[in-house]
């Protein structure tokens, strides 16, 4: 049966990454397996950053909740290359029974947020189609501009770095059953841990994250990658930036946050908070003598940020560290448990 979610890593090695149209010496960082944007050169000193994402609209949550959540979710692979976004550009396939009236408050909601992040909507494509359905209506591109001095990428990861991270693991799991499914969560876990779960709405972007995050320096002198671990969680995000910058990566398990209300959703609906949907987490990988001052700026502005790991040569590999040093190795997930969970749920109701 196929998977829920983007496809695997052996997919897009075998199927995808093979057949990619025609070369050209300008396209200085091309699809890659964790790696959230393309780096394009437009002259000797200056690149563009381009992403693309389906726009993932929930309803379930309202609108204006959803349109936020959908426009971060484009914004934030963008941010992570350290080149601050445009220009957006979106394509809505919207389904057939939503009316001009919904679609003037999605409209509205998009503007909104699109001013607040500085964007400009510059080109895009919206109509009503057979078989489009919520929550993926389309899709969006998010452009960038900057020198060819000012962008970071996996493959800048270097021995030695720290691997960071920003928030919780499964902070998107844990929302969105809590803001979509609170009624449910309630009855099984107590009103106190879905208002928890609800409460974590707002941590669902890393555009903060990454904005921050530069102001210590990148490259040489800080940030060498940024990561925004979404589907497959902060796991699939580790072993993604492992692969893509060609290194190994020892992680300290037991250092990894994880919310109470987290620990007990993954108890009663039997997840692993792992591998479970992680928008809003960013990992990082820092220079070690700005991980100080990285943390600092991090709780100036009331972020949690851990340290979790570090960067080793490749032949050491990707390994699980727990407190007794004992490793174990940090497998690829095939499947983010968040889908099920949710339709199991929903399915209640």
């Amino acid at each position: 049966m196929n998977v829920v979610g983007k496809v695997a890593s052996t997919v897009f090695h075998h199927t995808i990454y093979p057949k990619l149209g025609v070369p050209r010496a300008d396209v200085l960082v091309g699809p890659r397996i964790g790696t959230d944007a393309a780096i394009l050169q437009v002259d000797e000193r200056t690149v563009l950053t381009l992403t693309t994402d389906p726009i993932f609209l929930m309803k379930e949550l309202g609108w204006e909740k959803a349109v936020w959540f959908a426009v971060h979710i484009l914004v934030s692979d963008s941010v992570t290359t350290a080149i601050p976004p445009s220009w957006i550009a979106l394509d809505l396939n919207l389904p057939l029974e939503l009316t001009d009236n919904e679609f003037e408050e999605i409209w509205e909601h998009i503007h909104q947020i699109c001013t607040q992040l500085n964007l400009s909507i510059v080109t895009g494509h919206t109509g009503r189609y057979e078989g489009c359905s919520f929550p993926t209506i389309g899709s969006g591109t998010v452009i960038g501009k900057g020198s060819i001095d000012q962008y970071i990428t996996p493959q800048m990861v270097e021995v030695g770095d720290v691997v960071l991270m920003t928030k919780y693991a499964a902070i998107e799991t844990t929302a969105f059953l809590g803001n979509v499914c609170f009624r449910e969560i309630a009855a099984d876990c107590g009103v106190e841990v879905a208002q928890a779960a609800k409460s974590q709405f707002n941590s669902l972007s890393v555009v903060q994250d990454a904005t921050l995050a530069v102001t210590v320096g990148i490259r040489g002198q800080g940030i060498t990658s940024m990561h925004d671990a979404t589907e497959r969680g902060i796991q699939n995000a580790i072993t993604e930036v492992a692969e893509v910058a060609q290194k190994g990566m020892l992680i300290y398990r037991e250092e990894i946050p994880i919310l109470e209300c987290t620990k007990v959703l993954s108890n009663t609906y039997n997840f692993d908070p792992y591998i479970a949907s992680s928008e809003g987490t960013l990992i990082l990988t820092c220079k070690p003598q700005k991980v100080k001052h990285l943390l600092s700026v991090f709780q100036e502005n009331g972020i949690p940020c851990t340290e979790i790991g570090k960067v080793v040569p490749k032949k050491e590999g990707v390994f699980w560290v727990d407190k007794m040093g004992i490793r174990t190795p940090i497998e690829t997930p095939l499947e983010d448990p968040f889908w099920s969970v949710f339709v199991k749920i929903r399915n209640r109701s």
